[in-house]
């Protein structure tokens, strides 16, 4: 038998072969370690202190024969007393290192051991890994080659690697995952699209891009005819907003047109009033014009007739060839001048 640095004897033991196995081991059965146990006087130590707590306890200051000697023996127990507890913490401490060295012994195996075992594991693990990743590999492919036979002739499936890429689940890999439960899943995702695509050219939409769009993505019909309908109403509320638009313009348009028509009336309204207004007031200058030229028509007649009599009254003259001399008094002159000025006969001062 082999022994441990704690110095317990081992039995020898062969290594389980199942998690079961391991399961069932009970460890306690590898190691024998007895827990150490301590002989020392405890109970008389505990007997000596509580005696000693009872007689300090027990003394009547003000009834003590010899004080300085009672106050003496005190302080000696005291220091007793603290010098024992320091001998308990130094013991605690000892004891607690050699219980320690004796785990750290046991634990420093023990991860030796669990060291090996990971060492152990990992290439485990790594064969484990190549074996799935193969096997996946191989149930792939059997996908794959079911999938192309699936989609043999659909012309509905433009990009048939795409396609795969959207409906395959990565559980079909699993091997709890029967072939019959991929190859259902595969047939029913092909025919559900060709007949999503079918339905949807069937409907001759004006967006039946926009709804093919969407049926790639999703493989959802319901929310291909949805994106189709949106479309629409989207567009139906865009011409409503265009229409009311158009029609808000021309409405603006027809009351401008109506507004300047009513100027332009105005305006030749005003104008009218105003060739109006010009007309009588040219009537009334021409009337008043005439009125003084009759007037002046008349008072010509009388200063002419006035003038005649003047010069038929004055007159003393001779004629000769250009000029003659005619005698007005001086404050008729004037009058005469204007008169004869009229007949284009030049009146001087002689």
């Amino acid at each position: 038998m082999e022994t441990t640095n704690l110095g317990v004897a081992m039995p020898q033991i062969t290594l389980p072969q199942t998690k079961e196995e391991v399961a069932a081991i009970d460890f306690s059965t590898l190691y024998k370690w007895t827990v150490p146990t301590f002989s020392w006087p405890y109970e008389q130590m505990k007997k000596a202190i509580s005696d000693t707590l009872a007689t300090y306890t027990a003394i009547d200051v003000t009834n003590v024969e010899d004080i300085d000697e009672v106050k003496k023996n005190l302080k000696n127990d005291r220091a007793y007393l603290n010098a024992l507890k320091k001998k308990f913490a130094e013991m605690d401490s000892t004891i607690r290192s050699d219980v320690l060295s004796a785990y750290d012994g046991y634990k420093s195996q023990s991860k030796e051991l669990q060291d090996a075992i990971t060492d152990a594991i990992d290439p485990i693990d790594a064969k484990v890994k190549e074996i799935e990743t193969y096997w996946k590999e191989q149930k792939k492919n059997e996908i794959l080659a079911f999938y192309t036979e699936a989609v043999s002739g659909k012309d509905e499936i433009q990009d048939t690697d795409e396609f795969f890429a959207k409906i395959f689940d990565a559980t079909w890999l699993n091997q709890t995952t029967s072939k019959k439960k991929y190859q259902e899943a595969i047939t029913a995702a092909v025919s559900n699209y060709c007949t999503g695509m079918m339905a949807i050219k069937a409907m001759k939409h004006e967006f039946e891009a926009d709804g093919i769009a969407m049926f790639d993505e999703t493989h959802d019909l319901s929310k291909a005819i949805g994106e189709m309908t949106r479309k629409a109403d989207l567009k139906q509320e865009l011409l409503k907003k265009e229409k009311e638009q158009m029609e808000a313009q021309m409405q603006k348009a027809l009351e401008e047109a109506e507004a300047e028509k009513q100027k332009a009336l105005e305006m030749a309204e005003a104008e009218k009033k105003a060739a109006l207004q010009k007309a009588e007031a040219e009537k009334q200058e021409a009337v008043k014009t005439a009125t003084i030229n009759a007037q002046n028509e008349i008072a010509m007649q009388t200063t002419t007739s006035s003038v005649d009599t003047i010069i038929e009254e004055n007159t003393d003259c001779s004629d000769d060839d250009e000029y003659i001399s005619i005698k007005i008094p001086v404050d008729k002159f004037e009058l005469v001048k204007k008169v004869l000025g009229n007949f284009n006969i030049e009146v001087v001062l002689g």
